[in-house]
C-alpha cells in the first residue's frame, strides 16, 4: 500500500464543522459554529431560550423576528492573516444568572432537535469537550 500524506489544515477544517454551541465562560456568550448557523438558523435574526431545572437541558428557539423576549444573534466579522473570519454569538449572561447556570468554563455541545417542543436541546451534562482554545496558550498568560 502506497504512503498517503497527511493534510493538517484540511484535516482540521474538516473536523471543526458541524452543528456545535459553545457556552463561554467570559461574559456568559453563547457562540454558534457557522455550519449550525448556515443549516438551521439560515436568516433568523435570532432565539427565545428556555431551560428546564430538572434535566439540565436548554431550549434554543430560531425566531423569524425579534421581540423582548428574544436575544439578537450578532455577527462578528475579524481579519485573519488569510481570510476573514465569522462569529455568531449572543450574550445570555442574564438568563444563566438567572438560572444558577454556572459558567466557570468553555463548553462545547452539539444541539438536538426536539420535535415535541420544535427547539434545539444543549444538554449541559453532555459537553463534548473542552474549548478549541489552546492550554499552552492558557498556561503563558501572566498569573
Amino acid at each position: 500500500m502506497p504512503f498517503e500524506p497527511f493534510d493538517k489544515k484540511r484535516y482540521y477544517r474538516s473536523h471543526s464543522k458541524g452543528k456545535i454551541v459553545s457556552i463561554s465562560k467570559y461574559c456568559g456568550k453563547i457562540i454558534f459554529s457557522i455550519d449550525f448557523m448556515e443549516k438551521e438558523f439560515k436568516d433568523r435574526p435570532g432565539f427565545n431560550i428556555f431551560y428546564d431545572r430538572s434535566t439540565k437541558i436548554i431550549g434554543i428557539r430560531p425566531v423569524d423576528s425579534l421581540k423582548d423576549e428574544s436575544f439578537e444573534i450578532k455577527k462578528t466579522i475579524k481579519e485573519g492573516k488569510r481570510q476573514q473570519q465569522y462569529s455568531y454569538h449572543s450574550c445570555i449572561l442574564a438568563f444563566l444568572n438567572h438560572f444558577g447556570i454556572t459558567h466557570s468554563e468553555t463548553k462545547r455541545y452539539i444541539p438536538t432537535w426536539n420535535e415535541t417542543e420544535q427547539f434545539f436541546e444543549i444538554d449541559l451534562t453532555s459537553p463534548i469537550g473542552p474549548s478549541k482554545r489552546k492550554k499552552s496558550m492558557m498556561k503563558n498568560k501572566p498569573p
